[in-house]
């Protein structure tokens, strides 16, 4: 019973286990993938080209960090600075990818943020 319970305690409070069913990360993370991220990381040390894991329109979604809060980036032709606590991220994989290109309001709020990955590895097909 201890057993079980700091495995349950360890995947909901230090890491994340999760499934990537879309092509959107590859090819750095192939459809199928298992991926683990850590929950526990300090949201003001990301950095741009780091992959996160988080909540967005009551889906989970995996993508990188394409620019951070101060940063600029062009938002259909349009020069925008990138707010205090957000990120613009993008799917490695622009054809088949939602990101922040794509949403009506670009910005992914730290808040949103669930974990950073770690680890990811393909099923065996």
């Amino acid at each position: 019973m201890g057993i079980a319970l700091g495995v349950f305690l360890l995947f909901r409070f230090v890491l994340y286990f999760g499934y990537v069913p879309s092509r959107s990360m590859e090819p750095t993370i192939p459809a199928g993938s298992i991926i683990i991220g850590i929950r526990l990381f300090d949201r003001n040390e990301l950095k741009t080209g780091d992959i996160i894991i988080f909540y967005h329109e009551e889906k989970t979604l995996i993508k990188r960090i394409g620019a951070k809060s101060g940063d600029v980036v062009y938002v259909d032709g349009q020069k925008m600075v990138v707010p205090y606590g957000a990120y613009y991220v993008l799917g490695d994989q622009s054809e088949c990818s939602i990101d922040s290109r794509h949403w009506p309001e670009p910005w992914l709020d730290r808040h949103a943020i669930i974990a950073r990955l770690v680890l990811h590895f393909p099923l065996i097909r």
